[in-house]
This record gives C-alpha cells, sequence and structure tokens, in this order.
C-alpha cells in the first residue's frame, strides 16, 4: 500500500502569527475532520490558511516527487503543470494552464504520462514567473 503525501502551500496574502507565510511546507498530518494540517515542527495550519496539495505517487527522472501543482519539462522544452481534476491527476500543457485553467482543455490521466522523462521544474505557487514567462 502506497503512504499519500502531502505538502501545503501558505498563503501569502493573510499575515498569521508564527507562520512561514508564502512557504511551501511539508505536511505531516492531515486532520480533515478539523480541518487543519500540522507541518513536522508540529505548527499547525487551518485550511483557510493553505493551499493542500497531494503527491501523484510518480517520481521525475531525478528522483523527486511529483506533485499537483507542479510545473515539468523535458529535455525538448514542453512544459506541462501537473492538476487533479475530475478525479484525477492529469497533465496540461502551460500555455493552457495559464490562460484556461482546468476545464476547457483536458488531457490524460498522468497515470499514462511518462513521468520519468521529465524533470520538475518547479511549481505554479513558488514560481508563478514560470508560467509567465512560458506562456507567452
Amino acid at each position: 500500500m502506497m503512504d499519500i503525501n502531502f505538502r501545503a502551500w501558505v498563503k501569502p496574502i493573510q499575515i498569521f502569527e508564527n507562520r512561514f507565510c508564502g512557504d511551501m511546507i511539508e505536511v505531516s498530518v492531515v486532520n480533515f475532520k478539523k480541518k487543519c494540517v500540522s507541518d513536522y515542527e508540529e505548527t499547525v495550519y487551518e485550511f483557510r490558511e493553505i493551499i493542500l496539495m497531494q503527491s501523484t505517487g510518480l517520481k521525475d527522472m531525478n528522483g523527486k516527487e511529483i506533485y499537483e501543482g507542479d510545473i515539468i519539462v523535458n529535455h525538448v522544452g514542453d512544459v506541462w503543470v501537473i492538476t487533479y481534476f475530475r478525479g484525477a491527476f492529469r497533465y496540461y500543457p502551460i500555455e493552457i494552464f495559464s490562460k484556461e485553467k482546468e476545464g476547457l482543455f483536458e488531457k490524460d490521466n498522468i497515470g499514462n504520462f511518462n513521468t520519468e522523462a521529465f524533470g520538475v521544474l518547479g511549481n505554479v505557487y513558488e514560481n508563478y514567473e514560470l508560467l509567465e514567462g512560458l506562456a507567452e
């Protein structure tokens, strides 16, 4: 059985006491009943403070775990964004993701994708400039 890993982006638009605002945190515990997560230092974040992202369970060519929200690139420069949409992890060309977001252009389930031929370039929260620069 596979472990389900999560990470969270702490929203930078609000100031919360003792929080790493605008940072990505590794999540150690998710409590859906209390609507909060804890990091490995046992800091508790409410769902309203974060954007929770689940691991796809796949790794890139460098062995880095791939999460929803990750921006991946291959050796010829094709760039994709990983999303969770309609019950599955999917990949979208960066041009479509940055303009249309999820909905109008649906690609295959990531399970059909050779992630070992791609590397994680960044993610849509910490590296938003990649969306703007690559989609032009």
